[in-house]
């Protein structure tokens, strides 16, 4: 039996069925915000791994301008994630418009 086959289904409102995976990633901003999610968790998890090594290590790391520009970046993104996923930025922008009020 193969995964697919497995997939709850849902009734849409035309009382068609569609399989869930499917149905969710047909709406706007789910793949997108599924997909900030991931990357911010990983951008916070190597932000996190640079400020552990530099504590483990010693501060030498620290005067590596090359190693604090990495962590910078990797520390930006994660909050720009953040950032998305808190304004709804991330389902704003796949669907084309902007959550911010003019």
């Amino acid at each position: 039996m193969s995964c697919a086959m497995m997939a709850p289904r849902v009734a849409h409102s035309e009382n068609r069925e569609w399989d869930l995976p499917g149905a969710l990633l047909s709406q706007p901003g789910v793949s997108m915000k599924a997909y900030v999610t991931t990357t911010g968790a990983v951008f916070g998890l190597l932000t996190a791994a640079h400020v552990w090594r530099v504590l483990a290590e010693g501060p030498h790391l620290a005067k590596d301008p090359f190693y604090v520009a990495i962590t910078v970046v990797t520390a930006a993104f994660c909050l720009w994630a953040c950032r998305l996923l808190g304004t709804g930025g991330a389902r704003d922008s796949a669907a084309g418009g902007s959550s911010r009020s003019r």
